[in-house]
């Protein structure tokens, strides 16, 4: 049975002008251009979501790591909660689609498809909902509640992780608004784990030499390297949530040219960081005994391996199952089924938990696609089901009944 809170929140964020609202807020965002690295885009969606977050009374501010942050202090010994978001986009400023377009899915369920509307800029729909659900029952004053915004996510955050995982500690959770995923009975999905990422690179050196008159005194580095490729792939072992993929290839210049360079991009992903430190070992292994030698010349292959990019696994943190406890009683009283589970793709919540924060993911507006230029879309019903769920979690968490 949906007490008086729920209910209120609910019938709140279901009004067709709210959902209206929502659908126009996603539409200004998602025909933005916004990709990773896009300054002038990611510019105009920072200028969006500072003008809705301060309509809510959240003045926001800009932090190293080119991080928007947006803070309200709430009542005195209330639980300090971090809302997670990014701006950016896996999309090149051309890959706009049609903009934001209606669909619907196999199920005849309304969809809105566009370039990053699931991930994430669904979520920030949801966040910016959520917060006005709050302030209609009364309750976002009392909330100390953190957001923060980067636009380097897709990339891994580079620039921004130590500016996050810092303002993390601060706070008694994290709460990421990456996509939800729809399951086959009905239930919805949230992440309570993620796997670590590594990104690692391979480069091998070889000689060059012109192909058709003196072949002989080359050294193909795309050969030595290719034969890195399946070794390399064999190292993954899913039953123990280990992947290791060689991802990219790149080698040589000219195709009339013996090559004398080649690149290997390898993702590596896992449950715990022991796992990367042998992957990492094992991958420096193969590139140091796979080399050919020019009996010839005297020349020999040489490979270098570097790490791109490191994240460690989010864990479930014991610290966590009370709030996951909240979020599940909220979805309950909601009407809606979560189920908790781990998923192998990173987000910022790699981050927070790394800083030792207990952290809850996938909080974000449902959908497909995720990264499919011309397929990625949202289930418009997930808008206000989202909003609705993280403002009564966040209402709970605070022990707030509202107005």
């Amino acid at each position: 049975m949906m007490d008086d809170l729920a209910e209120r929140i609910r019938r709140f964020v279901h009004e067709a002008a709210r959902v209206e609202s929502m659908v126009r807020l996603l539409r200004e965002l998602v025909e933005i251009p916004s990709g990773s690295g896009d300054a002038a885009g990611l510019d105009r969606v920072e200028a969006v979501m500072a003008r809705v977050l301060a309509a809510q009374g959240f003045p926001t501010s800009r932090l190293p790591g080119d991080v928007l942050l947006a803070r309200r202090t709430g009542r005195a010994g209330a639980r300090p909660v971090l809302l997670v978001g990014h701006l950016d986009t896996v999309y090149p400023p051309g890959d706009l689609f049609s903009g934001l377009g209606a669909t619907v899915d196999a199920g005849g369920r309304p969809m809105l498809r566009g370039p990053g509307a699931v991930d994430m800029k669904g979520g920030l729909v949801v966040l910016t909902a959520a917060l006005e659900a709050l302030a209609a029952v009364g309750l976002l004053e009392q909330a100390p509640l953190t957001v923060v915004l980067n636009r380097d996510e897709e990339i891994g955050s580079p620039a921004s992780a130590d500016t996050i995982a810092r303002i993390s500690r601060d706070h008694a959770l994290a709460l990421v608004l990456e996509p939800g995923f729809d399951l086959d009975d009905g239930a919805t999905t949230v992440v309570v784990a993620r796997a670590g990422l590594a990104r690692v690179e391979v480069r091998v050196e070889g000689a060059e030499a012109h192909a058709g008159n003196h072949p002989e005194r080359g050294l193909s580095a795309v050969a030595t390297a290719a034969r890195m490729v399946g070794p390399i792939d064999a190292l993954a072992a899913p039953a123990q949530d280990l992947l290791v993929k060689v991802c990219t290839f790149h080698g040589g210049h000219r195709i009339n040219q013996v090559p004398g360079a080649a690149v290997l991009g390898i993702d590596v992903r896992f449950a715990a960081s022991a796992q990367w430190e042998a992957s990492r070992a094992e991958i420096e292994r193969i590139a140091a005994e796979t080399a050919d030698h020019n009996p010839l010349t005297g020349a020999r292959t040489r490979a270098t391996v570097a790490v791109l990019g490191l994240k460690p696994p989010m864990a479930r943190f014991p610290e966590v199952e009370p709030f996951l406890g909240v979020l599940l009683e909220s979805a309950a009283a909601l009407g809606l089924r979560l189920v908790p589970g781990r998923r192998n793709g990173t987000s910022d919540g790699n981050h927070t938990a790394r800083a030792g924060t207990p952290t809850l993911d996938g909080l974000g507006a449902v959908g497909v696609g995720m990264h499919v230029s011309g397929r990625e879309a949202v289930r418009t019903s997930s808008l206000p089901e989202r909003a609705a769920l993280l403002a009564l979690a966040l209402a709970r968490l605070q022990g707030g009944h509202g107005d």
